[in-house]
């Protein structure tokens, strides 16, 4: 890697760093910058896919693997499994409980309870107008 591209990459990272270090300071003062960058140093290397690679190294490794797919080895979803589908009743029953707790939570504001309200109500309209009988003329096309 060139020596320009090395300073603007390090420049990126060390900008990056400061800004972690500035928004972990807002939530705990007493954290010290050291502290912080070398935390941030620690979790890189602890990451199995961290490597510093220079530019040829990036490229070969791009150009070995291209066209192979990655199986994340790490998923334990099923990926032949397809999501589950949240019923409209369970959706209203879940958004009932929700709102019993945003009404009960101090902190909460008009505006939760109003979202909560209209979510809720969307659930009911559609649990409604799924369990309506079609007409049979809806069965055939025009």
């Amino acid at each position: 890697m060139s020596v320009g591209k090395r300073k603007h990459v390090d420049n990126d990272q060390n900008s990056d760093t400061q800004i972690i270090v500035k928004e972990v300071q807002t939530l705990d003062p007493n954290v010290t910058s050291n502290e912080i960058e070398e935390w941030i140093t620690e979790c890189d290397k602890d990451c199995e896919t961290y490597q510093e690679l220079d530019d040829d190294q990036i490229v070969s490794t791009v150009l070995e693997h291209d066209g192979e797919e990655h199986v994340n080895d790490d998923c334990d979803c099923e990926e032949d499994e397809p999501p589950t589908r949240i019923s409209h009743t369970d959706a209203k029953n879940a958004f009932d409980i929700a709102l019993q707790y945003i009404e009960q939570n101090p902190s909460s504001t008009p505006m939760d309870v109003l979202w909560i309200n209209k979510w809720r109500d969307t659930a009911a309209k559609s649990r409604i107008s799924s369990a309506k009988q079609k007409s049979i003329t809806d069965f055939f096309s025009k």
